[in-house]
């Protein structure tokens, strides 16, 4: 899982301020685990977040391994 938190009124590529309080928008993935979340955490602040299972024991053992799969999984 990786996360950014951020400027609410910094995001421009998606129209937040359908929030509302305690909202979380969330989509999956066709791969195992995958999800994309983002919700306002506090006022004027954004949580995003990228999570996948990781069942490759190679993979998942090598922090670089890991990263560079999450990049190639959340690339589009």
């Amino acid at each position: 899982m990786y996360r950014a938190v951020f400027d609410k009124a910094s995001c421009a590529v998606i129209d937040i301020n359908c929030l509302r309080n305690g909202t979380q928008v969330t989509y999956q993935g066709e791969e195992k685990g995958k999800s994309f979340s983002f919700r306002e955490t506090t006022e004027g602040v954004m949580t995003v977040t990228g999570a996948a299972v990781c069942e490759q024991s190679k993979v998942c053992s090598d922090p670089k391994g890991r990263k560079d799969r999450m990049r190639r999984l959340f690339e589009d």
